[in-house]
């Protein structure tokens, strides 16, 4: 369950920078409902780890951000795209 956390994490992050470095894909308000959707499962991750018989509760987004999050999915991996080194 862990690792489906952590994969729907990565994709929803990858999905944002996307949007923000390559095409504005996403509206203010996506970002803001992709980042609740973030910080649910962080939460929930971390209850996995304190209570090891804890039942997930998944976070659903809305159908068009879904589509635009599969889209953007689609396209970092059909074009080999990954993200600008963060500076340290």
């Amino acid at each position: 369950m862990i690792d489906q956390i952590n994969d729907r994490l990565e994709k929803l992050h990858l999905a944002l920078q996307y949007s923000s470095e390559k095409t504005a894909m996403l509206s203010i308000g996506e970002r803001i409902m992709i980042n609740q959707e973030r910080g649910h499962l962080l939460r929930e991750r971390n209850k996995i780890n304190d209570y090891h018989n804890y039942q997930v509760l998944w976070f659903g987004q809305p159908r068009k951000i879904e589509s635009k999050l599969i889209t953007i999915d689609h396209l970092i991996n059909e074009t080999g795209w990954t993200p600008k080194p963060t500076k340290s």
